[in-house]
């Protein structure tokens, strides 16, 4: 019995992601895109994948800018046609059911709160003892 005849895995990058050229490495067949400059997808002749096989793809990524204090999905999911037994989808194995997509979160750097200066809290200082002042002022005429 032959296994998956005419394997080819196609996998479309996430946008909020950039391909990391040369990272694209399998246990079977041949990377036919991904591992040239400007690449955006993966793409690898498989051939044919024995029965009870698996396969390994892996790659890396950047994620590209994330404004600062915002959070973004990135999500992937691959696609595999074979001559013989359809096409298939990858799916995440810590999600329940089948075909589903990775995602995984982008945390974007901390967003900066602004903060004053040694003049700038110096001044927030005088300008609270003169207020102050002028309340404990008011107190003592009104006391008279």
């Amino acid at each position: 019995t032959i296994g998956a005849s005419g394997a080819f895995l196609s996998d479309d990058i996430d946008l909020n992601t950039s391909l990391v050229v040369g990272s694209v490495v399998t246990d079977l067949g041949t990377v036919v895109t991904g591992n040239t400059p400007g690449d955006t997808n993966i793409d690898i002749d498989m051939g044919t994948i024995a029965i009870n096989s698996t396969v390994q793809v892996e790659f890396d990524v950047t994620v590209n800018h994330i404004p600062a204090g915002n959070t973004i999905e990135i999500s992937n999911q691959a696609n595999l046609s074979t001559t013989n037994l359809g096409n298939f989808v990858t799916d995440d194995p810590n999600q329940p059911g089948g075909a589903d997509p990775t995602i995984i979160a982008g945390f974007g750097p901390p967003k900066i709160i602004p903060t004053t200066t040694n003049i700038g809290l110096f001044a927030l200082i005088l300008a609270m003892m003169t207020a102050v002042k002028g309340v404990f002022s008011r107190r003592k005429k009104d006391n008279k």
